[in-house]
């Protein structure tokens, strides 16, 4: 969700465009555990985002 809202998008376009970032090696994804209800997929960033992020 703070990806799309971030980005301005829905949260199935944030999820389509982390899941490119995971296929391309530069973020990673791992199940989060919360209290109660559906696990989270948590992304974090491990490669170089260079060519993907603009500076703001």
């Amino acid at each position: 969700m703070e990806v799309a809202r971030a980005m301005g998008a829905s949260r199935s376009t944030a999820r389509r465009y982390l899941e490119f970032l995971v296929s391309v090696q530069v973020v990673g994804a791992e199940l989060g555990y919360g209290d109660v209800g559906r696990p989270e997929r948590r992304y974090r960033v491990v490669g170089d985002t260079s060519p993907w992020c603009e500076e703001g």
